[in-house]
């Protein structure tokens, strides 16, 4: 009996043992998702950490903080509001309940990262947490005044460690409610600015670009003009572009890019304009400029890019005819009445092979459109049915690429049947509104429609 008894104690002390040993205190939080930065020290306990026995009890160790950087940013830099989660448990479960308003500013809102949150360790009044950014916001001051942004609240379930049978520490999921603490921030105001100054408050580069440089009468360069910057670009205007009497400039094709890097939102900002020239000849195409503010320096500066030059060549006999344009009677090879039989046979050979092109080129834009269909954002799948569709026309009719908005006059102009410049007419329009979505983040409805209209399209135009 004496044996057995000593037995049963010996497994009741290895059980103790085993839990003090291989039950952490609310392993590292996983949950803020099991994607911790490169720089994390391998997954383990708070308590291994910190080189000390596990405390007894089952108190969560969470808190929110919120904070803005710079806290004195200048009206119109970009500042960034981030709330950060701060744990010594798992959590599984983010949920926020109420948000600041961000009167007085311009917001952009800053996209999770893919995979998951991140996490890296941190040491807050002698303590070590493991932090995740749970909300991000790049904030733009609309005018100099003190701001104030009230607190941000999180519902949150926890695992929380607590004391078991034998005293062994097991996880207990619970809900509870966090609020940071409010957000007090200044913007200064701007140096009196130049007269030519665009609005353009952060780091900020110029690129533009024309190509082709050389083209015949009636056929089409792009000119790019690119801007990459911190600044808020949404609010300004088109660039203004210089063109020469000779040439006609279309509406631009307008871009945006954004991507969170280096703690700031990038924003990539570019217009394509279709320059044709009417007559032969060579221009100089002054370079785009644009006066910002750069906040580094507290000083305005100009950003400029290459000039560039144009030039038209006269057609070839050889070449197409232009819109409009035929031969006069009487004109033409004296021997154009002979050989009409051979003529047919190479008509018709010509015709079979231009709808075989037609028949591949529908292809070709059903397998782009469902390309479209992988992009991560709204945004993306939204420009990559643009540029689908541009494709398959510039294809088909030999337009050159132009922005849904000149769609229909390209092909108006090339006597395309009014039935199909009406259906493009009205995608071009399901694309305006797609665009025009009051924040692409919640136009999934609408760019599904969008998808589902330009594949019944392809179908039809394919019959």
């Amino acid at each position: 009996m004496g044996q057995q008894r000593i037995a049963a104690l010996a497994m009741v002390a290895s059980c103790i043992l085993f839990g003090a040993i291989a039950s952490p205190l609310g392993a590292t939080p996983q949950a803020l998702q099991d994607h911790p930065t490169s720089d994390s020290p391998p997954v383990q306990s708070t308590d291994q950490l910190l080189g000390r026995s596990r405390p007894p009890g089952s108190e969560a160790r969470v808190f929110v903080e919120a904070e803005l950087r710079p806290r004195t940013p200048f009206v119109g830099q970009q500042a960034i509001y981030t709330v950060w989660l701060h744990t010594r448990h798992r959590v599984s479960q983010v949920r926020p309940v109420s948000l600041p308003q961000f009167s007085g500013s311009w917001v952009r809102e800053i996209a999770a990262p893919s995979g998951g949150l991140r996490t890296q360790p941190v040491t807050r009044s002698g303590q070590r947490y493991w932090r995740a950014s749970v909300l991000r916001r790049a904030i733009f001051a609309l005018g100099p005044a003190e701001h104030h942004f009230a607190p941000i609240v999180l519902d949150l379930v926890v695992a929380v460690p607590e004391r078991g049978l034998f005293g062994r520490l097991m996880e207990r999921p619970r809900s509870l409610r966090e609020a940071s603490g409010a957000v007090r921030w200044r913007a200064k105001p701007l140096p009196p600015p130049p007269p030519d100054f665009s609005g353009a408050v952060g780091a900020l580069t110029l690129i533009s670009s024309l190509e082709p440089q050389r083209v015949q009468v009636g056929e089409a360069a792009v000119l790019t003009v690119t801007l990459r910057s911190t600044a808020n670009l949404f609010p300004l205007p088109q660039p203004e572009i210089a063109k020469p009497a000779a040439v006609d400039l279309h509406p631009p094709e307008d871009r945006i890019f954004e991507e969170f890097r280096q703690g700031l939102l990038w924003t990539e900002r570019s217009w394509r304009f279709v320059l044709v020239a009417r007559t032969p000849g060579s221009w100089r195409l002054p370079a785009a400029e644009l006066v910002y503010f750069d906040p580094a320096t507290e000083e305005y500066a100009r950003a400029t890019g290459e000039p560039l030059a144009l030039q038209a060549l006269a057609r070839s006999r050889g070449s197409l005819v232009g819109p409009g344009e035929g031969p006069r009677a009487g004109e033409g090879d004296p021997s154009r009445h002979r050989g009409w039989i051979w003529l047919g046979v190479l008509l018709a050979a010509g015709l079979l092979a231009v709808g075989g092109m037609w028949r591949r080129g529908d292809r070709q834009l059903l397998a782009a459109l469902k390309a479209a269909q992988r992009p991560s954002t709204p945004r993306g799948r939204i420009e990559a049915v643009e540029d689908a569709w541009a494709d398959y026309l510039d294809r088909r009719w030999g337009i050159g690429i132009h922005p849904p908005t000149s769609w229909s006059r390209e092909l108006s102009r090339l006597r395309v049947g009014a039935a199909i410049v009406g259906r493009l007419d009205e995608l071009a329009g399901s694309l305006r509104l797609a665009r025009a979505a009051p924040t692409l983040s919640d136009s999934t409805a609408v760019v599904e429609e969008l998808l589902n209209h330009s594949s019944r399209l392809a179908r039809q135009l394919g019959r």
